[in-house]
């Protein structure tokens, strides 16, 4: 239901809902010359959102992902469920191996490069 709000919302405003993936099946990425092939096996999907037990990441272009979380807030709060979306105080928050904060990522993805540079020197 929240899915097909933000997409009818951002279709009024001539937005685009979401991300394009690639891929081929049992392969991570195509290569790039594989794409554009009319008979290639690589698949299109457009990703708008993963749903986890208790989490929820909307996927989108910047100019669409606000009002996108606005809407699912909205129509959430029609079911009396809260939806509480990461702020700024969320960017040491790991999740799938990565924290939320690009610049913490970083940072911490150095550091354990670094700790584990020092043990092979050794």
């Amino acid at each position: 239901m929240a899915e097909k709000e933000r997409a009818r919302e951002a279709k009024k405003g001539k937005k685009k809902v979401g991300i394009e993936w690639s891929f081929m099946p049992g392969h991570s990425l195509p290569p790039k010359n594989v794409k554009n092939t009319f008979n290639s096996e690589a698949k299109n999907a457009t990703l708008t959102m993963s749903l986890f037990a208790d989490d929820t990441i909307i996927i989108g272009m910047s100019d669409e992902i606000e009002e996108g979380k606005q809407i699912i807030e909205k129509v959430m709060g029609e079911f009396e469920e809260k939806m509480e979306f990461g702020g700024r105080d969320s960017e040491e928050i790991r999740m799938l191996g990565t924290y939320m904060g690009n610049e913490h990522d970083t940072n911490m993805r150095i550091k354990r490069a670094a700790r584990t540079w020092m043990q092979i020197k050794r």
